[in-house]
């Protein structure tokens, strides 16, 4: 198993991070099929990266979970093995879910929208009074999803003192920017010579 998965044999280095790292399968449903065979390549090949640039990964740079749209989740989380990873289910509005208990965590905002520290339409929907967000606790959490691994290191930079999770692809630039603090240009173009190297 992927000691990205199991907080194991990391370096004790810490990057002082706050925030939850989030690996986000809602475009890749088929991942779920075999999602620990998906995390172990991913950290492999995020792996040849951190190598390749001489950094380390960060003591907090694991997956803390796994997030599946809301039509997925509904057809995983009863099965889903919650003693390795969180299952959290994200629905149409943006609102997070966690998988086993199905109680409301927060709301996902995306990095390319700006404005994430703004109050967000999705924050108070019509049928949620003020009373449902403070029990919920979600008023103020701030999950962030980053597409690429630039809007990884721009997250981090503007929001990392803020957000709760950084929600992430299964892109191993990506990953390499959020775990290890590798620097974005450098990872991207370290990730094409690895694939021409392959070819």
């Amino acid at each position: 198993m992927s000691r990205m998965a199991t907080n194991q044999g990391h370096h004790s280095a810490s990057s002082g991070q706050t925030h939850e790292l989030w690996l986000d399968f809602r475009r890749n449903a088929e991942a779920m099929a075999e999602p620990r065979r998906v995390v172990l390549q991913l950290f492999w090949r995020m792996r040849d990266i951190v190598d390749k640039l001489a950094v380390s990964l960060y003591a907090e740079g694991h997956i803390d979970g796994v997030v599946v749209d809301m039509e997925t989740g509904a057809g995983c989380a009863e099965k889903w093995d919650y003693s390795w990873l969180p299952l959290v289910l994200v629905d149409e509005t943006g609102a997070v879910f966690s998988g086993q208990t199905q109680a409301r965590e927060g709301w996902l905002r995306h990095l390319a929208e700006g404005r994430l520290l703004a109050s967000s339409p999705g924050d108070m929907r019509p049928d949620t009074s003020p009373a449902d967000v403070d029990d919920a606790d979600d008023a103020d959490d701030l999950f962030v999803f980053a597409a690429d691994a630039y809007e990884a290191a721009d997250a981090v930079r503007r929001y990392g003192f803020a957000m709760n999770v950084l929600l992430l692809p299964p892109d191993p630039t990506t990953w390499a920017v959020a775990a290890a603090g590798a620097p974005a240009e450098r990872a991207v173009q370290t990730a094409r010579e690895i694939e021409e190297q392959g070819r």
